[in-house]
């Protein structure tokens, strides 16, 4: 084989790579997405329990504790004493973001104040 066939060779391979270089970026994103969303969904959680143990708008609160985020990407659930935050992680194509939402709940404990 001459020098320029192996380097035509060298370039076919290099293209080839291109798209399984892609795509394992494209999963290295999305796991890192997920545990970002994860730590968010607990920051908003906790922001949400507490805002209904003082009496306010908890979606607001767990909003509030997101930073950069979209609308409809985040739930607040209220069942009682417990709280819920389901948030979708950040995602170029929407079918994975919403496989891969987190939840995370809180449990308000209410302590009875002294006069």
């Amino acid at each position: 084989m001459n020098a320029s066939a192996s380097d035509g060779q060298a370039s076919i391979e290099l293209l080839g790579s291109v798209p399984v270089v892609l795509l394992a970026a494209l999963c290295l994103f999305q796991l890192l997405a997920a545990g970002y969303a994860l730590v968010m969904a607990d920051n908003a959680v906790h922001a949400a329990a507490i805002a209904v143990a003082n009496g306010h708008d908890p979606e607001k609160a767990a909003e509030d504790a997101v930073p950069g985020l979209r609308s409809g990407k985040i739930i607040v659930a209220q069942d009682g004493e417990e709280v819920k935050v389901t948030l979708r992680p950040p995602s170029p194509i929407k079918a994975i973001s919403r496989k891969l939402s987190v939840s995370s709940s809180a449990v308000i404990r209410r302590s009875e104040t002294v006069p």
